[in-house]
């Protein structure tokens, strides 16, 4: 007997475009212009001083990537993600990366932009 197939589809909740912007200091490379960013592949990328980060977000998966004067520092490709949240203070400068399980296997994934950089899941 065979199994039916099984459509899954990501509906990837993204913040507002300028928050995107504001947090990567920077325009995206977008692949289709006419489609709205939430359905889109996005390309950031961003140099602050030593620092050079490549962040790509479409639906269901984002990849980071950053480099320090040069040497790759981190290497992420996420997969079921299910949306994206910008947190901007005085202090930091942050995006929170949620997965489709709810919180229930995967913890939100936070990456730090400002003051510096770090990953963390809490």
């Amino acid at each position: 007997m065979k199994k039916p197939w099984r459509l899954i589809i990501f509906v990837l909740t993204v913040p507002e475009n300028w928050e995107l912007v504001g947090l990567f200091e920077c325009e995206p490379q977008v692949a289709l212009p006419s489609a709205p960013w939430s359905n889109n592949q996005l390309t950031f990328v961003s140099r602050r001083g030593d620092d050079h980060m490549v962040c790509e977000i479409e639906p269901g998966t984002l990849t980071f990537r950053w480099w320090r004067g040069g040497l790759e520092h981190i290497s992420l490709q996420l997969i079921a993600v299910q949306g994206l949240n910008i947190e901007m203070t005085s202090e930091e400068e942050t995006l929170t990366v949620f997965f489709q399980d709810g919180g229930s296997f995967f913890h939100p994934l936070r990456i730090q932009l400002k003051p510096f950089i770090c990953i963390r899941t809490h």
